[in-house]
């Protein structure tokens, strides 16, 4: 039976996320996200942008950020 579970914390959250995917069978995949950032006219515009993104997942909808700004 497939209920709701509700957690206080993060860590319970992907303690439980990371128990089910372990104990799941069949192909697994990670799927990483890559952001974007459209209309900068420079790399150094794009950095400053992306520094002013927080490190705290608190503050971006649980999405953790790794500042990456590639110089084209």
């Amino acid at each position: 039976m497939h209920v709701p579970h509700l957690f206080i914390q993060n860590a319970e959250v992907n303690e439980y996320n990371d128990k089910i995917f372990n104990f799941a069978s069949g192909i697994k995949c990670t799927i990483k996200a890559k952001g974007s950032i459209v209309g900068a006219n420079s790399a150094e515009l794009k950095h400053k942008i992306m520094k002013q993104i927080p490190h705290d997942t608190r503050k971006t909808k649980q999405i953790i950020s790794h500042h990456k700004v590639s110089r084209r």
